[in-house]
């Protein structure tokens, strides 16, 4: 059925809401409804805003369609007079501008139903009910003989009411626009029949459109009522710039890994909002926790609250896709990131200290890392300082510095975790059918195999049952994997920050325990120079075997210094004949000269005797071999180590700085004591 064009100028002059604008009056309302506007906000406390009358006057004579303004409850100015004016036309008095009481009386009562409506909780019963009381108040107050030429078409007419959250949006009927939504609804005055009504609303920014379509019924007699939930669909607009901007991040993408690349840095761009680093077999968010990906950079997240409950949030969804959970990277994860644009002092600056010269900020891949904010962000890095007292590590991204502080306000984060391969062990099958795993890492100066996978490089578990892996690993492979000692801890300590060999970085300065196997109840840490008895306490570790060749090794040096098979208690320096204890329970101890000369004497490993305690010259060769020694004592400059050469006793640290001295017979000094015994090659 059509509409003829005079029944819609009807349609809109009953509405009242052609020309106001619902917006700011729904939130004018809502905030009166909250209380808001009352005590500083506090509910329960009596209104303090003096003009709080006046202002719900205004938004009562807004909801009719007189006043545009966001109600400030003065009434003597140019739109408050003109609305006034307005609605005193509508009553059929006389239009002086100036409120009588008792139309002071009928706004009043008008906005509190509208403050009605939004409060909260509201049943829908309640809600129907106030409409009804809204539409009988309104017919009451307008003026009889102004709409008189209209009653007798009104009686032929039934009304619709059509309901939406959306406010401003214009309502349609059969292609022509019949009204708009006002504080949550409309009245058209409609013949019965069949009719196809449209609701549209358009974002301020264009790039929305808010729509519902459908047919409906009126029907005599009756308040028909339609309520409306609209659709949300992107406009060309939208559209259009989506593409333009990601066209133009694919563009800076592209440059950026050309540029990175001839640097010596690769990436690997995922469609996920991930970014993969397979030189340290990481995967990175390429946006910060609080942001979001939107599929071409990175946008703030309106849900964000906090990185607690976003890192919850971000595993809680990985988890239920049996996906590996992310997690916020160690501090040498995190400087892997730094990227000094002026190359100074590199281009990927692992030193943890500034860029220097003309560097773009902030110091990141900042087309792979669209929008990192300019801040300081977490590791995991944990330290304590000189007084003991427990810090994390951070990077400043302006500059590219690590940093320490006890305090992480306003920093923030970026999650990682490990590449691990789809197989969980890793293990792959090679020509003879015989199974080997691939993520390892070959220490060919030590005649070592390490698991290297990126599980491994975050795997805790007790000593019973780190070694049980391990065993597992011997079952599906042809090597005896097993848990490492102490000397060969060392061996990997000494390439932690060799990217180049070690793919899969643990961060080892930050005091992690390791399990070892010949001590079961130890674990060891380089870091904090020392061991921590355990019991069942969850540690790091790494399983190892030896290359078949490090035995015949052993056997040839044997051979070659007359000596018998000897173990990883002793420590041989070829290229200065030299063998050298390594003895992890005596490290702790301090001797004076006469006690060290005594002990060495009577040393016996491996059936090796003629132990002595070392000079100068040869502790010096010692430190300068960084031999792979089951004690970290030898790594610090404030542990001196005793030495003694003819008649006098000296105490040097690990640089061979001589800090103290004193004749052998005074026997006044005591130092760490590591005895050494001279070899000389068996002439055959």
């Amino acid at each position: 059925m059509h509409i003829s064009k005079t029944m819609f100028l009807l349609f809109i002059l009953l509405s009242f809401t052609a020309t106001s604008n619902a917006g700011f009056l729904s939130q004018f309302f809502a905030n009166v409804a909250s209380d808001s506007l009352k005590g500083n906000g506090k509910k329960g406390h009596v209104a303090t805003d003096p003009v709080i009358r006046e202002k719900k006057m205004q938004g009562a004579l807004g909801a009719m369609g007189y006043y545009h303004q966001f109600p400030d409850g003065d009434l003597n100015t140019f739109e408050s007079r003109i609305a006034i004016k307005g609605f005193q036309k509508f009553l059929g008095s006389e239009p002086t501008g100036m409120l009588l009481d008792t139309e002071k009386e009928q706004l009043l009562y008008l906005s509190n139903l509208y403050v009605e409506l939004k409060k909260e909780n509201i049943s829908q019963q309640k809600e129907y009910a106030i409409y009804n009381e809204i539409d009988s108040t309104i017919d009451a107050m307008k003026h009889q003989a102004f709409y008189q030429e209209y009653l007798n078409y009104f009686d032929s007419t039934e009304k619709l009411r059509v309901i939406s959250q959306e406010e401003d949006a214009l309502v349609y009927i059969n292609g022509l626009e019949v009204g708009k939504i006002l504080l949550g609804y409309v009245n058209v005055k409609i013949e019965p029949g069949i009719y196809e009504l449209k609701i549209e609303k358009f974002t301020t920014d264009g790039e929305w459109q808010l729509t519902s379509t459908k047919s409906i019924e009126v029907k005599e007699d009756i308040i028909n009522i339609s309520k409306v939930t609209l659709s949300k669909r992107e406009t060309k607009q939208r559209k259009d710039r989506i593409a333009k901007e990601l066209a133009q991040a694919k563009e800076s993408e592209t440059n950026e890994l050309k540029i990175l690349k001839a640097q010596g840095i690769e990436y690997t761009i995922n469609l996920d909002g991930t970014i993969t680093d397979f030189e340290h077999n990481l995967v990175w968010m390429r946006c910060t926790i609080e942001q979001m990906w939107n599929g071409h950079t990175c946008l703030q997240d309106p849900d964000y609250k906090n990185i607690d409950t976003s890192f919850k949030k971000v595993n809680t969804k990985a988890a239920a896709a049996g996906q590996q959970k992310w997690r916020i990277p160690t501090i040498n994860e995190l400087t892997s990131l730094v990227y000094c644009s002026s190359g100074k002092p590199a281009y990927r600056n692992l030193t943890e200290k500034s860029c220097q010269g003309n560097y773009r900020s902030p110091t990141i891949a900042q087309s792979l890392f669209p929008n990192t904010p300019v801040a300081n962000f977490w590791s995991s890095t944990i330290i304590q300082d000189f007084m003991f007292r427990r810090k994390a590590k951070f990077i400043n991204f302006d500059k590219g510095y690590a940093f320490k502080d006890s305090s992480g306000e306003k920093s923030k984060v970026r999650l990682v975790k490990s590449l691990i391969n789809q197989n969980d062990e890793n293990l792959t099958t090679n020509s003879n059918s015989s199974g080997e795993y691939s993520d390892v890492f070959h220490d060919k100066n030590n005649h070592l195999v390490w698991e290297d996978s990126s599980k491994s490089a975050e795997q805790k578990k007790t000593y019973t049952n780190a070694k049980k892996h391990c065993q597992t690993m011997t079952k599906n492979s042809k090597n005896k994997w097993r848990l490492p000692s102490t000397a060969e801890l060392a061996t990997l300590f000494s390439h932690q920050n060799d990217s180049k060999t070690l793919k899969n970085l643990h961060d080892f300065r930050s005091g992690q325990h390791y399990l070892v196997s010949n001590i079961e109840n130890m674990g060891f840490d380089f870091k904090d120079r020392g061991n921590t008895k355990i019991r069942s306490t969850n540690l790091h570790f790494r399983c190892v075997y030896e290359k078949p060749d490090k035995v015949n090794i052993r056997h040839s040096i044997a051979k070659k210094y007359n000596l018998p098979i000897y173990s990883d208690n002793i420590v041989v320096d070829l290229e200065n004949h030299l063998a050298w204890e390594n003895n992890l329970t005596n490290e702790s101890k301090y001797y004076s000269p006469q006690k060290a000369k005594n002990r060495c004497e009577n040393l016996n490993i491996d059936g090796i005797n003629n132990w002595q305690v070392p000079d100068s010259k040869q502790l010096r060769m010692f430190f300068k071999q960084s031999l792979a020694y089951s004690t970290a004592k030898v790594v610090s400059e404030k542990i001196g180590f005793l030495s003694i050469k003819r008649d006098y006793a000296y105490k040097l640290n690990n640089k061979g700085k001589k800090t103290d001295k004193s004749l052998l017979a005074d026997n006044n000094i005591s130092a760490h004591l590591i005895c050494v015994k001279p070899l000389s090659q068996h002439k055959s």
